[in-house]
């Protein structure tokens, strides 16, 4: 994919539901948001969570620089994608989530109750998850997919 694109078309594909399988290579910075990696703390992001909502995905490979010509400033991933047949969310929703986790991770240094300020109902937001069990004290990038996906449930009942 072309480096300055390659999350915006990723989000395209995924929205796409001929697509079932999908084989991309990205800048590592960016491909690597992609998908779990093992051992690697507080990865949770926006792309990370519509990746995993709506795809199974395994890094392929890694590649460096060296493997093109001229070489480029930067390492590459390549990261195959399956389209899961039930996701979590369905894909009508998928913009609607899409908005949701943007502003969850919009602020990936304060933590989950400051960040909920930020929403349109956030107080109400912030309550409800609150009664739920939420630590409203973590940061999103260590909440787990399904405590991802519990928060926007309570979004979507409020909205």
């Amino acid at each position: 994919l072309p480096y300055n694109v390659s999350s915006q078309l990723f989000i395209q594909f995924l929205q796409v539901p001929q697509i079932s399988n999908m084989t991309l290579m990205y800048q590592k910075e960016v491909g690597e948001k992609t998908y779990m990696r093992q051992n690697a703390k507080n990865q949770s992001n926006s792309l990370l969570s519509l990746s995993r909502v709506y795809t199974q995905s395994k890094l392929v490979a890694k590649v460096h620089p060296g493997a093109f010509h001229p070489p480029p400033k930067v390492e590459s991933v390549v990261v195959s994608y399956w389209r899961k047949s039930d996701p979590a969310v369905k894909l009508e929703e998928f913009q609607e989530l899409e908005r949701f986790l943007r502003g969850l991770f919009s602020f990936k240094r304060k933590q989950l109750g400051s960040v909920l300020k930020s929403f349109s109902q956030g107080k109400k937001l912030a309550q409800s998850l609150q009664q739920t069990g939420f630590n409203l004290q973590v940061r999103a990038e260590s909440l787990s997919l399904d405590e991802i996906l519990e928060a926007y449930k309570v979004f979507k009942q409020l909205v």
